[in-house]
C-alpha cells in the first residue's frame, strides 16, 4: 500500500510509472561514473555504459542507471534483454553524444538499441546523434552510408520514454513497401505542436499492392504553426516514379479521427486527402478543425475519401457524407507551454543572483544584484537562466529593458520577491517589476509579495495616498511565458500585458483581499496571441480585464473569486480606440463574484468595437451578475451624462453557462441605443436564483437562443412572404380576427416592436409586426413542426406548409414545462407522424380533482387505460393543481405507439407514510414502450417516514417514487421529484431511456433516497440534472451498460456510485459507462466504485469519468472493494468483482479529507488498467494525498495528489 504526498511544485519532473514497484523494495542505483564513464564529451564511455547495464540487468532488484550532468561520448550500443531486474530506469541528467565522424555510426542500423527488454524507462536527458555531417554528405550525392536510428526498442515490453531530447538523428521511415505487411491500429496522437514542419499529421503509403491497413487512429488537440501540410493522407507516394508506376495502394484506411486541429498552414491547401482509387479512405471524421493560411481560411483537397464533419471545420471540405459546417471569422490559436525546448541538459548559461550579491533574508535590498544578473544574462549570446534560490529577496522598483543578445532569458524563481514594507516606496511608481521591449523572457515559479494591504488601508481611510504600483508588467514584448507564479497582495494590478505578442500565462495563482481596490488579476490590452490557462485568481477587482486592442486571447480553466469576474472593458474611455476581437473564455468557474462574464463600456462616443467573442462552459456559484453587457457605464454620472456608447458589439456567443445567481436578474443586456448589440447567441444556459428560474433583462439587443435557455426570454422569428389572414386561417384557425400589438414589457429581451401598428391576436400567444414582418412566440410556447417540439428554440416558418403544423384544438398551448429540444433527439426511434393528431386525455375528464385532498388514483388509471387502448399517439394531460394519488402500476401491452404524460400540476402522495410505505413503488410502469413523462412535480411526502426510521421505530421500508421496469424508449424530462420515501427514480431492465432536465430534492440526511438508480439496463442517458439527496445521486447497479451521464450537479448526497456490487454470487457486469461534466458540492463521495467483500462473477470495465469539479468532497475518487458494513455477511472474504479499464480525466477541485484518491481493491482481483490524467485535487489549499492497495495503472500529464499507482 502506498500513501504519497505530492511535492509543492506543480510540475512533475517524472513519475516512475509504477511498473510493479513494491513499495517496500529499494531501487539499486548504478552511477555510470563508477564504471569509468567520463562526462567530458571526448572520452569514449561506451564500455562503461555497457558495464553499468550488465550490473543492473543481473540484479534481482529494481534498478536505476544514473547518468549525471555532462556530455558522454558513445558508440553504437545494443542493450540485450533477459534481465533479472524487474525494471531498469535510465535517469539521464546529461547528454549522450555520438562520434563527430558520421561514418562511425553510419553503417550501423541503430546507435542505441534495446532488444528483448522488459520494464525499461528512459527519463530525461538528451541524445545528440551528430547527424548534420551525414545529411550534408547525402545532399552532395556522394557515396554515403544510410545512417543509424538514434534510439530503438525491438521485441520489448513495458517501455517508458519521458522528457527526452533527441537531436539531429541520422534517419527515419512508409507503408506498402512490402506485399505482406501488418496493419497499424489503435493509435492516439494527442496534444502535439508542429512548428514550421513539412507535414503535420500524415498517413503515407506507397502506391503498391499490400495486405496492410490503418484503422482506429485518433489525432487530437494539435497546434500547427506555419506547417506545409497540416493534415495529409497520401496513398500515391512514389518518389521519382520508380518501383510503383501505374499501381495503386492496397493499404485500407478507415476510422480516422481529426479533432481539435488548429493553427496556420504555410500553403493554401491545409487538408489533403489523396486516397487510393481501389481502396478509398472511409470513416474519416473532421471535428473542430480550424486552419488558416495568411490570416484567411485555407483550402482542402479530397480524392477517394468518405467521411463526415462535425462542429466547426475550417477549411471547408469535400468529404462525401453528412456535413454540418459553420465558419466563424476567427482562427483559434493555442500555444506551446514551453516552445523554448527547456531541458535539464540543454546548454543554458546560468546566473545565480546570490553570486551578484543578493541576500535571501528579506531585509537587505537586493535590487542592484538582480539588475546586475539581468545585465549579464542580457549581454550573453546564449540562452540563459537567472536563478533565484529559496529565500526572501527585498526589491525596489525595477525596469528590465530589452535589446538583449540572449535569445531567451528564464527567471527560475524558487524563492519569494518582497516589496518594501512602506507602501510609499513603490506607491508612486507605475510598476514594481517591469519588462519593456523584451523577447523570449520566461518567469517560472516563485512568489511576488507586493505588501499591498497597508496602501489599501490608506485608501480606505480616504487619506492622501499614492495610486500604487502594478506588481508585474510586460510592455511591447514578445514570446513571454509566466508559469506557476504566485502573486500576493498587489498595490494595484497584479499582472499587466500591454502591447505584447505571444504570451502564455499558465498555472498562476493570484491572491488579494476581496475588498482590495483596483487589484485586477491579469490585465491585457493592445496585445495579441495571449493564453491564460489553469489559473486561480482571488482579488478585489476584475480577475481578468481585457482592454482595447486585444485580439486572439484564449482563457481556459480559470477559477475566479472573490473578484469582479472576467470583463471586456471598460471601453470607450477614448474617442479613438482599437477594438477587441477573437476572444475565447472557456471552462471557467466564478465563486461569489460581483460579475461573471461582463462586457462594459462608458456611455461615451468611441470608434471601438467588440466582436467574435466566445464565452463557453462556465460555472457560476452565487454570482451577482452572471452574464452582463453594460454600455451605459457612467459612475457618479460624471464625464458622460446624456451620452450613448459608440462601441459596436456583435457576434457574442454564450454557451454552456450554468449555476446560480445571487440576484434575480441573471442575464442583463443593457446595450447602446445608438449602436444596439447584434448577433448575440445564448445556447444551453441554465442559471437559477434561490432554486427557482432567474430572470433576464434586455435593452437594445438582437440575437437568438438555442436549446435550453434559463432564464426565459422572447425570440425573434422571421416570416418571409407572410400574408396575415391566410396564415391565421390555414395555420391557427383564427378566422378574420383583428390583431393588436402587445406592450413592450411583455417582451423583455426584444424592444424593437413597433407598438400600435394595427395587428394582434385575442390570446397573447404570438405577435406580428406589420412593419418588420416578424412573428414573436413567447419563450414558453410550444408548436409541433415536422416532428419537432419547439420551445425556447428559433422556429423558422419561411418554407412551412399548413400540414406541417399541429396544434391542440387549433391553438398554441402555453406552459413553461414545454420541450426545449428537437423531437428527433427526444424520441429516438419513436417518431411522430406530423400529419396525424395526438389524441388527448385530460385527467379532469375522468374525475381527477386538483385540490390535493380527493383521491384521484382511479381517474389516472382510467385515463391510462383509455390512452393505452387507443391506436393513436396519445397525451395524458394533467393540468395545474395538486392531485392526491395512491400506489399505481401502469401496465404495458398498449396499442398506442406512444403515450405522453404532460404534467403541469403536482402529484402528491398520502400524508400517512404507511399508505405507500409497504409498497415497492408509488408510480410504476411495467413493460411499457414509448412512454414520456414531461414536466410536473412528484411530492412523495417522505419526511414523516424518514423521521420514523431515525427514531428506530418499526417502520416500513418505503416506496420508490417512480420506476420503469422491462420497458423501452422512455423519456423523463423537466420533472421535479420531491422527498421520496426511498429511491426517487428507478430504471430496471430497460432500454433506450432519456432522463433530462430532472430536479431531485431530498434532505441530506434522508435515508436511502438515491436520486436515480439504474440496473440491468442499456442505452440510458442522464443529462442536465440537479440532484440533492441523502444517498447516491446516481447509483449504477449490475447489468448496466451504455450509460451516459453528463452535466449533472450532485449535492448534498453520496456522489455517483457504481455499486454496491457483489451482493449476489452470479451477477451481471457493468460496462461502457461515461460520466462527464459533473459537479459535486459537499458530497460524501465524488466518483465511486463499490463492491461487497464477497465472491461474485460480476465485473466493471470501460468506465470514463471526465471533467468533474469537486467542491469540499470527502472522497473525490474512490474504489472500495472491501465494503462490509458492521462486518456482517462478508467477514474474511474478498471481492470477486473484476475492475479494469477505468479512466479518470480532468477531475479537479477540493477534498474535505486529506486522502483525495483512494483505491482499495481486492487482493484476489486487483484493479487493472486504471488511468489518471489531468487530476488536480487539493486539501486545505495544499496537495492532498492518495492511497492505493492492489491496483495497477498509469498516470498522464499533471496528477495531484501524486499518483500511488
Amino acid at each position: 500500500m502506498m500513501n504519497l504526498t505530492r511535492p509543492s511544485h506543480s510540475i512533475i519532473l517524472f513519475l516512475f510509472f509504477m511498473l510493479a514497484i513494491n513499495s517496500t523494495s529499494a531501487l539499486t542505483k548504478y552511477n555510470v561514473l563508477n564504471f569509468g564513464a567520463k562526462p567530458n564529451g571526448k572520452t569514449d564511455s561506451t564500455k562503461a555504459f555497457l558495464m553499468a547495464w550488465k550490473a543492473a540487468c543481473a540484479s534481482a532488484d529494481s534498478t536505476i542507471i544514473y547518468v549525471p550532468k555532462g556530455r558522454y561520448l558513445l558508440g553504437s550500443m545494443a542493450f540485450q534483454g533477459g534481465c533479472k531486474s524487474p525494471q531498469i530506469i535510465f535517469r539521464i541528467d546529461g547528454t549522450l553524444v555520438a562520434p563527430q565522424d558520421y561514418r562511425v555510426l553510419g553503417k550501423s542500423t541503430d546507435w542505441l538499441s534495446f532488444e528483448g527488454v522488459n520494464g525499461v524507462s528512459i527519463l530525461g536527458g538528451a541524445l545528440d546523434a551528430k547527424g548534420p555531417s551525414l545529411w550534408a554528405c547525402k545532399a552532395s550525392h556522394s557515396n554515403c552510408p544510410s545512417g543509424a536510428t538514434t534510439l530503438s526498442f525491438t521485441n520489448s515490453k513495458n517501455i517508458r520514454i519521458r522528457r527526452l531530447l533527441s537531436l539531429n538523428s541520422q534517419i527515419i521511415g512508409s507503408l506498402a513497401k512490402d506485399l505482406k505487411e501488418e496493419g497499424v491500429q489503435n493509435v492516439t496522437i494527442r496534444k502535439t505542436t508542429f512548428m514550421g514542419t513539412q507535414n503535420g499529421l500524415r498517413i503515407k503509403s506507397w502506391a503498391r499492392p499490400s495486405t496492410g491497413f490503418v484503422q482506429g487512429v485518433r489525432f487530437l488537440d494539435s497546434l500547427m504553426r506555419n506547417v506545409q501540410n497540416p493534415i495529409v493522407i497520401d496513398q500515391n507516394y512514389c518518389p521519382h516514379n520508380l518501383n510503383c508506376p501505374n499501381q495503386v495502394s492496397g493499404i485500407k484506411i478507415k476510422d480516422i479521427i481529426y479533432e481539435g486541429i488548429r493553427g496556420t498552414s504555410s500553403t493554401q491547401v491545409a487538408i489533403k486527402f489523396d486516397c487510393s482509387p481501389k481502396n478509398p479512405c472511409t470513416g474519416i471524421r473532421l471535428q473542430n478543425v480550424n486552419l488558416s493560411y495568411l490570416n484567411k481560411p485555407a483550402q482542402s483537397s479530397c480524392s477517394n475519401v468518405r467521411g463526415k464533419a462535425l462542429n466547426l471545420v475550417r477549411p471547408e471540405k469535400q468529404t462525401v457524407s453528412k456535413m454540418n459546417l459553420t465558419s466563424p471569422s476567427h482562427s483559434i490559436i493555442l500555444f506551446l507551454f514551453f516552445i523554448l525546448a527547456i531541458n535539464s541538459t540543454s546548454a543554458l548559461t546560468k546566473y545565480n543572483v546570490l553570486n551578484f550579491g543578493a541576500k535571501p533574508n528579506g531585509k537587505t535590498d537586493s535590487t542592484k544584484a538582480f539588475f546586475m544578473a539581468w545585465k549579464a544574462a542580457c549581454a550573453s549570446a546564449d540562452s540563459t537562466i537567472i536563478y533565484v534560490p529559496k529565500g526572501r529577496y527585498l526589491l525596489g522598483s525595477m525596469a528590465f529593458q530589452g535589446g538583449c543578445k540572449s535569445p531567451q532569458i528564464i527567471f527560475r524563481i524558487d524563492g519569494t520577491l518582497v516589496a518594501p514594507q512602506d507602501y510609499r516606496v513603490l506607491g508612486k511608481s507605475t510598476d514594481w517589476l517591469s519588462f519593456e521591449g523584451v523577447n523570449g523572457v520566461s518567469i517560472l515559479g516563485g512568489a511576488l509579495d507586493a505588501k499591498g494591504p497597508s496602501l489599501w488601508a490608506c485608501k480606505a481611510s480616504h487619506s492622501n495616498c499614492p495610486s500604487g504600483a502594478t506588481t508585474l508588467s510586460f510592455t511591447n514584448s514578445k514570446n513571454i511565458r509566466i508559469r506557476s507564479l504566485l502573486s500576493l497582495n498587489s498595490q494595484m494590478f497584479h499582472i499587466v500585458i500591454n502591447g505584447c505578442e505571444n504570451v502564455n500565462v499558465q498555472g498562476v495563482r493570484i491572491i488579494a483581499a476581496g475588498k482590495s481596490p483596483n487589484t485586477d488579476g491579469i490585465h491585457v490590452q493592445l496585445s495579441k496571441n495571449v493564453n491564460i490557462i489553469k489559473c486561480s485568481i482571488k482579488t478585489g477587482d476584475d480577475c481578468i480585464s481585457i482592454g482595447p486592442g486585444t485580439k486572439n486571447l484564449w482563457v481556459e480553466q480559470v477559477t475566479c473569486g472573490p473578484g469582479h469576474g472576467i470583463s471586456i472593458g471598460s471601453l470607450a474611455k477614448d474617442l479613438k480606440e482599437e477594438g477587441v476581437q477573437n476572444i475565447t473564455v472557456k471552462k471557467t468557474i466564478f465563486l461569489g463574484t460581483q460579475n461573471g462574464l461582463r462586457i462594459k463600456s462608458w456611455a461615451r462616443p468611441s470608434t471601438g468595437f467588440v466582436q467574435g467573442i466566445r464565452f463557453m462552459d462556465s460555472l457560476m456559484v452565487n454570482v451577482q451578475n452572471p452574464i452582463v453587457i453594460d454600455q451605459n457605464y457612467c459612475p457618479h454620472n460624471l464625464n458622460c451624462p446624456n451620452q450613448v456608447s459608440g462601441i459596436k458589439i456583435k457576434d457574442i456567443i454564450y454557451e454552456g453557462i450554468r449555476g446560480t445567481s445571487s440576484t434575480q436578474v441573471a442575464i442583463k443586456f443593457d446595450c447602446s441605443s445608438k449602436n444596439p448589440c447584434t448577433g448575440i447567441r445564448l445556447q444551453n444556459i441554465n442559471l437559477s436564483y434561490l432554486n427557482k428560474p432567474a430572470q433576464s433583462s434586455c435593452s437594445n439587443v438582437r440575437g437568438k437562443a438555442l436549446n435550453l435557455v434559463q432564464p426565459e426570454r422572447a425570440l425573434n422569428i422571421t416570416i418571409e412572404d407572410f400574408k396575415p389572414n391566410k396564415f391565421l386561417i390555414e395555420h391557427f384557425g383564427y378566422h378574420r380576427r383583428k390583431l393588436r400589438i402587445l406592450p413592450l414589457k411583455t417582451w423583455p429581451c426584444y424592444d424593437d416592436i413597433n407598438e400600435g401598428c394595427g395587428y394582434d391576436v385575442d390570446q397573447n400567444d404570438y405577435v406580428l409586426t406589420k412593419r418588420s414582418q416578424k412573428l414573436l412566440i413567447r419563450a414558453d410556447a410550444t408548436a409541433w413542426h415536422r416532428g419537432f417540439c419547439v420551445g425556447n428554440l428559433l422556429l423558422s416558418l419561411a418554407s412551412a406548409h399548413p400540414r406541417d403544423f399541429l396544434f391542440q384544438k387549433n391553438e398554441l398551448e402555453i406552459s413553461r414545462h414545454d420541450l426545449q429540444e428537437p423531437m428527433s433527439r427526444l424520441w429516438s426511434k419513436t417518431t411522430i407522424n406530423s400529419t396525424s393528431a395526438l389524441t388527448k386525455y385530460n385527467v379532469l375528464n375522468f374525475g381527477a380533482k386538483p385540490n390535493g385532498k380527493t383521491d384521484s388514483t382511479k381517474a389516472f388509471l382510467m385515463a391510462w387505460k383509455a390512452a393505452c387502448a387507443s391506436a393513436d399517439s396519445t397525451i395524458i394531460y394533467v393540468p395545474k393543481g395538486r392531485y392526491l394519488l395512491g400506489s399505481m402500476a401502469f401496465q404495458g401491452g398498449c396499442k398506442s405507439p406512444q403515450i405522453i404524460f404532460r404534467i403541469d400540476g403536482t402529484l402528491v402522495a398520502p400524508q400517512d407514510y404507511r399508505v405507500l410505505g409497504k409498497s415497492t413503488d408509488w408510480l410504476s410502469f411495467e413493460g411499457v414502450n414509448g412512454v414520456s413523462i414531461l414536466g410536473g412535480a412528484l411530492d412523495a411526502k417522505g419526511p414523516s417516514l424518514w423521521a420514523c426510521k431515525a427514531s428506530h421505530s418499526n417502520c416500513p421500508s418505503g416506496a420508490s417514487t417512480l420506476s420503469f421496469t422491462n420497458s423501452k424508449n422512455i423519456r423523463i424530462h423537466s420533472l421535479l421529484s420531491l422527498n421520496s420515501q426511498m429511491f426517487h427514480i428507478v430504471i430496471n431492465g430497460c432500454e433506450n431511456v432519456n432522463v433530462r432536465g430532472v430536479r431531485i430534492i431530498a434532505a441530506g440526511n434522508s435515508p436511502n433516497t438515491d436520486g436515480i438508480h439504474v440496473q440491468l439496463s442499456k442505452n440510458v442517458n442522464v443529462i442536465k440534472c440537479s440532484i440533492k439527496t441523502g444517498d447516491d445521486c446516481i447509483s449504477i447497479g449490475p447489468g448496466t451498460k451504455n450509460l451516459w451521464v453528463q452535466q449533472v450537479t450532485c449535492g448534498p448526497g453520496h456522489g455517483i456510485s457504481i455499486g454496491s456490487l457483489a451482493k449476489d454470487l452470479k451477477e451481471e457486469g457493468v460496462q461502457n459507462i461515461t460520466v462527464k461534466k459533473t459537479i459535486f458540492l459537499g458530497t460524501q463521495n465524488g466518483l465511486r466504485i463499490k463492491s461487497w467483500a464477497r465472491p461474485s462473477t460480476g465485473f466493471v470495465q470501460g468506465i470514463r469519468f471526465m471533467d468533474s469539479l469537486m467542491v469540499n468532497v470527502q472522497n473525490p475518487i474512490v474504489i472500495d472493494q472491501n465494503y462490509c458494513p458492521h462486518n456482517l455477511n462478508c467477514p474474511n472474504q474478498v471481492s470477486g468483482i473484476k475492475i479494469k479499464d477505468i479512466i479518470y480525466e480532468g477531475i479537479r477541485g477540493t477534498s474535505s479529507t486529506q486522502v483525495a484518491i483512494k483505491f482499495d481493491c481486492s487482493p484476489k482481483n486487483p484493479c487493472t488498467g486504471i488511468r489518471l490524467q489531468n487530476i488536480n485535487l487539493s486539501y486545505l489549499n495544499k496537495p492532498a494525498q492518495s492511497s492505493c492497495s492492489n491496483v495497477r495503472g498509469k498516470t498522464l500529464n499533471l496528477v495531484r495528489p501524486e499518483s500511488c499507482l
